[in-house]
């Protein structure tokens, strides 16, 4: 089966909307429906992502979505740009390595000539060898190269130097049989090496079957005259538009009486305005000529059956498309007699001289004047229509480029695969390197982009070239010789494993590397010591499948067929980047201990396939216990197992045992832990005593314990006590569950996958910061136990005894969670990989506000910038909806209003959406509308994503409230919130396992910032945003005066812009008349026009210290906030919640009021000035988050997680 790879960069740039565009997808479609199936490839560049989707629609039913391939390439790589054409020579290798990488066995590029103006780069064997057939279409500027060539110098060095890598094409498909003619004169082509397949008409052009009532009606919509005489196409001379508006002019008053001139195309204002004059100077009158412009098809097919006659005067074509079409609709047709548009005309006597103006005003006349003529014109038309057929021509085209294919490459193994595209990546590199410089190109960013994109660009193409199958071959990694936890996974995982039939082994190593195993533990357990044996004489790289489970997880080295991790656990919120993004760079599937892992993983921005897989627990019932081994009990024991770190939450445990009783109650405590650096547990009982006397009994436990002890030590207790504010899966939990305790545990997190209410006491919380988060890095965040709840659950607990019946389901539950169920699990999953679904890319919505001035429309246009996925924007209707097709953008709600948001419904519909991500703020949308929405998009499969900007319902209109989404709310795939009130808003309705952090975005990180002048008088102060009430700006003014009165050197700049509310203008008349009333002009400088982000940043940059003085506001996050930090500058905000997420990369005022702030500004223009060390700790947690929340990285996290999303649920295995 020959492998054909089609490049449709043209129906990606401006040529999607003209002839070239059209033939390239017809020609695609085509040689899909004829060639076998699977056996096609598109080629697509990532420097278009507004067109990807429509694309993949268009191909949906023909192409299977693994075999459409976005090729990484660079945007701004146009050739006209001298500092672009360094970054154009890049993405022309950067694709051909992927061609060369991917191995097709013949290349089809549908047009070739383009580019000079855009980032399309289609090029010829720079480093891919693959033969590569190439239409041609004209060589119109070859032929008329004073018009097209000489007036433009630099056009026609880059137009020369396509003719001439042209001429290396392997063969060429020819549109007419004039263009094969040119190919053969001018270009001294083989005429063996072409083939003729002409061009066709797609079927949507057809005659319409038109009622009076419904044509006068079309053409009151475009206001033409019941006659006319209908263009369209290109106006550039060519075209020969002059001497048809001069032959019209010519027509007898019988032949022009209520006729109109009508010429549709894209046309640009000038050749607008000089076919206007040129109308004028014939006499023509504003009425006797219509310029339509730009026409849908849809609109085209109406034009061409309401015209009276179409008339097409072109000098030279390739083909004539517009000729085909119209006779195709039933339109009286006439044209040139040169070039190749007599081939699609058929009939002499629908020919002219297009150097005549009396011809072409005779033929004119002729068919105006005479209906029969016109008719049988049209008769004719029709005919010859029929002869033009785009299967026929696909047919033609398969078969050529079938011939001309190289045989069918077969490669052995992944081995010879990964060999085969490291070479393929070092000859890019190569190449890369003897690029020369132009223009002082390539620069670091260049670079890095190529880079960036060599990465993606390899990663997907080994998906693609990944052999199928599981194969026998799995080896796990990491730790097997202690009583670690991940060891204890790793070894039993790997014992389940060799059960299944898979030759398994086990390999010791680390995050930090490899090490030798304990000869010890490997002599006291035979059956491990074999599994480590077989890793001896293995090659990572030849193996079918390597899974890890390590900390930290390294990944980046793994080379085998199959990469993954195995029952991989984290715990609270917050999972770094760095590790997600290594995690889709190298792996191919990954298995959790839980849910909560799964889901952690997910909104980290992880997308690789996912399946939890749990883990076992049955090893504990192959434990005996120690009779030997005593602890002091009592009426009721409870216990708890941990390394006391933060995170176990002993700390609450301790405080609310001393709530629930005393020392006179029949109850014992007992802890059993080990001491290091983190584990205050002691110090805290020793506290605690000391302040209550009556504390109960409590028991430390730190020896080292067998895991016959252990097992000893849990069936003398009657409840094990786990307020863990975050688990992965909570092993001791299930150790106790199984040893016929009973458990009180918290109501989050991985142990809730078996602890539920009928298993377990579940202790209520609340969301919290966590303690353990790096400083400046995303905000992490666990679930707090209530001591009071607890307290309740332990009281209740002693009071009751143990419930036999809630053990007995325990441990029915936990016959899911034996080790070979999670091997066979495994097995699922690995295999489960190659499944075609697993790449499909999601088509995606986005509904938002856009282009406007407003703060969450600014948050959506600079996530969708960085986002890498193709968006349909699903916005707010406006006035201004210049370039809103060419971005994707559908304008179909109405903010403010009592809309239904049918018009949504139904845009989502039409486009075939995956997914829609919705941002939230109360005033866009009629909420149960929103609501209805919701449900209607979720019982149709869609998943739905709503980031929600505000969580407070808003005082001053009662109409509006988060519980009236609720029930919508709860079936969406991720609820996205900004901080971590708006979780516990959340929680209280009942709102927690769909609902997870992610924060606003920061502009420009590492920006060029001009140094702080702390040494300067007066010290500058700006602030930025909107000029809206709340944002504190009138008690700033007071501020500075206070400042000002005491005798501090200070300037503020009010960089707020007005918002387009009369409440803004009236805000800035009274801030003017309050700035003058102070005496303040000369210390106060107000701009509030809206400013570009660029000019935004560089105001900001020139002060000392930037504040935010809000006061009280619903609002969850803010978005001006970013640009203070992207600026580089010190940060003040008051301590508000809404700037809960930056607050350690912040300055705090000590309060909202005038006073406050001046003081506050007093102040942290001391510790600047000092250099304080809390000042320094400060601004390096500031440039930490700049680095973790910069667009880039929070682009590639939503991607991630999207795509997380749209997989979850096509192929992962879940316990059952």
């Amino acid at each position: 089966m020959t492998k054909i790879l089609i490049d449709l960069q043209s129906c990606q740039n401006a040529s999607r909307f003209r002839g070239l565009g059209r033939y390239a997808k017809n020609m695609a479609r085509e040689i899909a429906a004829l060639a076998p199936a699977g056996s096609v490839h598109i080629l697509l560049n990532s420097a278009f992502p507004h067109t990807l989707l429509a694309i993949r629609q268009n191909l949906a039913d023909l192409v299977p979505e693994e075999n459409i391939h976005v090729v990484s390439m660079l945007d701004l790589a146009d050739d006209m740009q001298p500092r672009h054409q360094w970054r154009k020579q890049a993405s022309a290798l950067l694709r051909e390595a992927y061609i060369d990488m991917l191995g097709p066995d013949v290349v089809f590029c549908p047009s070739f000539i383009e580019g000079y103006g855009d980032s399309m780069t289609v090029s010829l064997h720079r480093l891919a060898k693959v033969p590569t057939i190439v239409a041609i279409h004209d060589l119109i500027p070859l032929v008329m190269r004073d018009q097209y060539l000489r007036s433009v110098p630099d056009y026609e060095r880059f137009y020369l130097g396509r003719i001439e890598e042209l001429k290396t094409a392997d063969g060429l498909i020819a549109i007419s049989k004039h263009a094969f003619g040119e190919a053969t004169s001018l270009l001294d082509f083989d005429a063996g090496k072409i083939v003729n397949a002409l061009e066709g008409a797609e079927p949507e052009f057809r005659v319409l079957d038109l009622t009076d009532t419904e044509r006068s009606g079309l053409l009151r919509k475009y206001g033409l005259a019941t006659r006319f005489v209908f263009y369209t196409g290109g106006a550039d001379p060519r075209k020969n538009l002059d001497r048809l508006i001069t032959a019209f002019a010519a027509l007898s008053p019988r032949a022009r009486e209520n006729v109109q001139l009508v010429l549709a195309g894209s046309i640009s204002e000038s050749e607008a305005q000089s076919l206007r004059t040129r109308a004028r100077d014939s006499g023509l009158d504003e009425r006797s000529i219509k310029l339509l412009g730009f026409v849908s098809d849809d609109q085209l097919v109406e034009l061409y059956n309401l015209c009276t006659l179409f008339v097409f005067p072109s000098l030279h074509e390739g083909f004539g498309l517009p000729c085909l079409e119209a006779m195709q609709c039933g339109a009286a047709t006439i044209g040139s007699n040169c070039s190749s548009v007599p081939e699609v005309l058929g009939n002499p006597d629908a020919q002219f001289d297009p150097n005549s103006t009396a011809d072409i005003s005779r033929m004119m006349e002729e068919l105006l004047t005479n209906e029969v003529a016109r008719q049988n014109l049209i008769a004719k038309g029709k005919l010859q229509a029929q002869r033009f057929s785009w299967r026929a021509s696909g047919q033609k085209a398969l078969d050529f480029l079938v011939h001309m294919a190289r045989p069918s490459e077969s490669v052995d193994g992944w081995q010879a695969v990964r060999e085969g595209l490291e070479r393929s990546e070092s000859r890019l590199l190569e190449a890369l390197a003897t690029l020369p410089a132009i223009a002082g190109h390539p620069s670091p960013s260049d670079l890095a982009e190529v880079a960036q994109a060599m990465a993606l660009n390899r990663r997907a193409v080994e998906s693609r070239r990944r052999p199928l199958g599981l194969g026998q071959t799995w080896r796990i990694e990491g730790p097997f010789d202690t009583s670690y936890s991940l060891a204890l996974v790793n070894r039993e995982l790997g014992k389940a494993l060799d059960k299944t039939g898979t030759t398994v082994s086990l390999f010791a190593s680390e995050g930090p590397g490899d090490y030798e195993p304990s000869s010890t533990f490997l002599r006291d357990t035979p059956d491990v010591a074999a599994l480590h044996d077989r890793s001896k004489n293995e090659d990572h790289g030849a193996l079918d499948v390597v899974t890890r489970n390590m900390y930290p997880p390294r990944v980046l080295d793994m080379t085998a067929r199959l990469n993954g991790l195995n029952c991989y656990a984290w715990e609270e919120t917050g999972f770094p980047f760095t590790f997600a993004e290594s995690f889709n760079e190298s792996l191919q599937f990954i298995t959790v201990t839980s849910e909560h892992v799964k889901t952690l993983l997910i909104d980290a921005g992880v997308e690789v396939p996912i399946s939890v897989v749990g883990n076992g627990v049955d090893h504990w019932n192959a434990v005996v216990a120690d009779p030997n081994y005593r602890i002091e009990t009592a009426g009721h024991t409870f216990l708890h197992v941990s390394s006391c770190f933060p995170r176990k939450g002993a700390d609450v445990l301790l405080e609310s045992y001393g709530k629930a009783f005393t020392k006179a109650d029949d109850v014992i405590l007992v802890i059993k832990t080990f001491a290091n650096p983190h584990n205050t547990i002691a110090d805290q009982l020793e506290t605690l005593r000391k302040a209550n006397p009556d504390y109960p009994r409590v028991t430390l436990l730190f020896d080292d314990l067998t895991y016959r002890q252990m097992k000893a030590l849990y069936e003398q207790c009657d409840t094990l006590v786990a307020p863990s504010r975050a688990e992965g899966f909570g092993l001791p939990l299930a150790e106790a569950m199984l040893s016929g305790l009973q458990v009180i545990t918290t109501g989050w997190s991985g142990q809730l996958d078996f602890c539920t209410p009928e298993t377990a006491e579940l202790i209520d919380f609340d969301f919290a910061q966590a303690r353990t988060h790096q400083d400046g890095k995303p905000l992490s965040v666990w679930a707090e136990p209530r001591a009071d709840h607890l307290a309740q659950l332990l009281q209740d607990a002693a009071a009751r005894g143990v419930d036999k019946n809630q053990g007995d389901r325990a441990r029915a539950v936990l016959e899911h969670f034996t080790w070979d169920r999670v091997a066979q699990r495994s097995v699922a999953a690995a295999a489960g990989v190659q499944l075609p679904h697993l790449i499909a890319e999601p088509r995606l919505g986005w509904m938002s506000t856009f282009r406007k001035r407003c703060g969450i429309a600014t948050y959506s246009e600079h996530l969708l910038d960085v986002l890498g996925m193709p968006a349909v924007i699903l916005a707010n209707t406006q006035d201004d909806t210049a370039g809103d097709a060419e971005a994707g953008i559908a304008r179909c709600w109405n903010e403010g209003k009592v809309d239904d948001l049918s018009a949504v419904a139904e845009a989502i519909e039409a486009q075939q959406l995956d997914m829609v991500v919705i941002q939230f703020n109360y005033g866009f949308y009629h909420l149960p509308s929103l609501n209805s929405l919701i449900h209607r998009l979720c019982d149709r499969g869609r998943k739905v994503i709503v980031t929600l900007h505000a969580t407070v319902d808003p005082a001053h209109d009662q109409t509006k409230k988060l519980a009236d989404l609720a029930s919508g709310l709860r079936r969406c795939s991720r609820i996205l919130v900004h901080s971590i009130g708006d979780l516990n808003r959340l929680k209280a309705m009942g709102l927690v396992a769909n609902v997870g952090l992610f924060p606003h975005g920061v502009l420009v990180p590492g920006l060029a910032k001009k140094p702080i002048s702390l040494a300067r008088e007066p010290f500058r102060i700006a602030s930025y945003g909107f000029f809206l009430p709340n944002k504190g700006l009138l008690e700033l003014i007071e501020a500075v005066k206070l400042l000002k009165d005491q005798g501090f050197g200070i300037r503020l700049d009010l960089i707020n812009a007005a918002f387009p509310a009369d409440i803004s203008h009236r805000l800035i008349d009274e801030a003017r008349n309050r700035i003058r009333a102070l005496g303040l002009l000369a210390d106060i400088r107000l701009v509030t026009d809206f400013l570009t982000d660029s000019e935004s940043l560089d105001h900001l940059s020139r002060a000392d210290l930037v504040i935010f003085p809000y006061q009280e506001t619903a609002e969850s996050a803010s978005g001006a906030v970013r640009y203070g930090l992207a600026a580089g500058k010190p940060v003040a905000v008051t301590p508000l919640p809404i700037f809960e997420d930056v607050a350690q990369s912040t300055f705090s005022l000590p309060g909202t009021t005038p006073a406050d702030i001046a003081s506050g500004i007093r102040q942290i223009a001391e510790d600047l000035r000092a250099n304080s060390q809390s000042a320094q700790d400060t601004m390096a947690r500031a440039q930490n988050w700049q680095d973790s929340h910069a667009y880039p990285v929070l682009g590639r996290r939503l991607a991630g997680m999207l795509r997380g999303l749209h997989r979850d649920g096509l192929g992962s295995t879940n316990p059952q």
